[in-house]
């Protein structure tokens, strides 16, 4: 059986992707990664510090609360911020850095992200009620 022969290639003909392409990418990369600054992944800190018992990784039920609004006031729900407690938790039992939850935290949606603000829903009727009401004068002015 004769297997082919490999060959280099010269660098000017592998194919280069084009620079949309890699722009795609590093903004792909960019947005995947954990910002310092990203509330979740502050949260995840402050509660790896809050917990207590090293392996145990106990958190006494008031500092749970506590913790729970902190988030609340960093804009994350309170199921995701139960969410965050409950992967730290299982991070330190398993001895892993809080660093290794960076991409469980990702899932989790950012704050402000996958609801609308209240104030852009009474913007949005307002508007449709103007819309609306124009409408109607228009239909009975029999313009």
């Amino acid at each position: 059986m004769h297997t082919p022969a490999l060959r280099l290639v010269p660098a000017h003909d592998t194919p280069e992707p084009p620079r949309t392409a890699r722009r795609d990418i590093a903004r792909e990369n960019h947005e995947a990664a954990l910002a310092a600054d990203d509330a979740r992944a502050a949260f995840a800190i402050e509660v790896a510090r809050s917990i207590e018992g090293g392996r145990a990784a106990l958190l006494r039920p008031e500092v749970r609360r506590s913790l729970v609004q902190a988030a609340q006031g960093k804009g994350l729900r309170p199921f995701d911020a139960n969410l965050i407690i409950a992967v730290v938790q299982d991070a330190v039992r398993r001895e892993a850095p809080v660093s290794s939850i960076d991409p469980t935290l990702r899932v989790i949606p950012r704050p402000g992200v996958g609801g609308t603000a209240p104030w852009v829903m009474w913007a949005f009727a307002g508007v449709a009620g103007l819309a609306i009401f124009g409408v109607l004068v228009a239909l009975v002015s029999g313009g």
